[in-house]
């Protein structure tokens, strides 16, 4: 899991570069100057693995049955 959280910030950082920004927007635009593209973002969410109820990111124990969550599901 903390590979995929790794990517996950990797990737974030990445999106925040403006170089990486300007070459995607000149990529979806054609060529065209000035043109400035939106990513979308979409945030990441944790599943308790044993009642599939949605618990956050750094929650140890699920709310609803209690079970540990050392690795929730990621969907």
């Amino acid at each position: 899991m903390s590979d995929i959280l790794e990517r996950q910030r990797q990737q974030e950082d990445m999106q925040k570069n403006d170089a990486v920004l300007d070459a995607f927007s000149m990529l979806v635009s054609g060529g065209r100057s000035g043109y400035k593209s939106v990513i979308e973002k979409k945030p990441m969410l944790f599943f308790c693995k044993s009642c599939k109820n949605q618990i956050g990111k750094a929650q140890k124990f699920c709310d609803e049955c209690g079970a540990n969550n050392d690795e929730p599901i990621i969907g």
